[in-house]
């Protein structure tokens, strides 16, 4: 294994930490990986391929493999009851309001800081 050393600047220290609180079960060491991967997938255009990828789903997929999973689907939602399908609708809002309430609370701190 090969090491690489960087100096610890104070912008660095900064895009550190933020891309800590963002990622918080990753290391430091981790996080420099990802970025790395990030730049080179920029540079290298893998993030257009996978974006091309993701637009053609059809592409995925043989049309006996997607028969398979669209009978699975039926089969699923067969078996949904209407009481389910109200309790799902409830535990998404409550997921999605749960989920915004966060994402304001931590703008509100970004914005305080």
């Amino acid at each position: 294994m090969h090491q690489i050393r960087l100096t610890r600047t104070s912008d660095l220290d900064s895009i550190l930490s933020f891309l800590k609180a963002r990622y918080p079960l990753l290391s430091e060491a981790e996080i420099i990986e990802m970025a790395l991967s990030n730049q080179y997938d920029q540079e290298t255009g893998g993030n257009q391929r996978a974006a091309e990828h993701q637009q053609a789903p059809t592409q995925r997929f043989t049309p006996a493999e997607w028969q398979k999973k669209f009978a699975a689907l039926e089969h699923m939602r067969d078996q949904i009851t209407p009481a389910d399908e109200e309790q799902l609708d409830q535990a998404i809002d409550t997921a999605v309001r749960e989920v915004r309430a966060a994402s304001i609370n931590a703008y509100e701190l970004k914005s305080d800081g």
